[in-house]
């Protein structure tokens, strides 16, 4: 870790010598889970890695598509609203954190994808346990990763289960894209990724494992910010 204390070093860092800091360790045992390295938040320093950022600052947080998320924000906060205020009537307990966990997972998701994360539902409930699951597992894997010569056995105690739930996510993620076959008039971030992994002339060519890799990390990341 490396802490910056001055207006000089983080331009040094950030813009002199950005290239130098850009690339994020690599994960110990990435090669052994379904999607590897083929995410965008820890992937390599190169086109791939450009490209996606590109997109995400041109269509994801571009001024236009926050404004026309506008009404998604609106809606989510004030159904969070209203489930806050009927508890209060009902005098029953609330888990604010669980509250804002779910408008922001919502939000973010709906912003992305067109679906809510957090819902009520078998489905919600069934994405909201393997992100439990996935955090965990990352957490305890890690701490070994750090462990010089022992830190296979991080991976030996719980790569299996990572792997399994990596492969849960897999069919979930596949199942939205499936979803997402057909013309629509409003187009969501996994539409465009889905336009570009089908245009044969595209800046560059992104992969379905890579679509999915991206959007893997979406609610769990969501939740860890909120």
């Amino acid at each position: 870790m490396l802490l910056v204390s001055s207006a000089s070093m983080a331009t040094e860092i950030f813009k002199t010598q950005d290239i130098a800091f850009a690339d994020r360790p690599a994960f110990a045992f990435a090669d052994e889970l379904p999607y590897g390295n083929s995410g965008f938040f820890g992937a390599e320093y190169g086109d791939y890695w450009k490209f996606m950022k590109k997109i995400c600052m041109t269509e994801l947080f571009a001024p236009r598509q926050l404004e026309r998320s506008r009404n998604t924000r609106h809606v989510e906060i004030g159904n969070s609203c209203k489930k806050l205020i009927e508890s209060a009537e009902n005098k029953e307990v609330v888990d604010l954190g669980g509250e804002l966990m779910k408008l922001t997972n919502n939000s973010t998701c709906k912003m992305v994808m067109s679906t809510s994360c957090s819902e009520n539902g078998d489905e919600a409930a069934r994405i909201r346990e393997m992100m439990m699951r996935t955090l965990g597992l990352v957490t305890k894997v890690s701490y070994g990763d750090v462990l010089g010569p022992l830190k296979r056995l991080g991976f030996w105690l719980y790569g299996k289960q990572l792997a399994q739930v990596s492969l849960e996510f897999d069919e979930l993620l596949e199942e939205m894209l499936h979803e997402k076959k057909g013309e629509r008039q409003e187009l969501d971030f996994m539409d465009l990724l889905l336009k570009v992994y089908q245009d044969d002339q595209a800046e560059l060519k992104i992969t379905r494992t890579q679509i999915k890799a991206f959007l893997l990390p979406i609610p769990s990341n969501s939740r860890k910010h909120t």
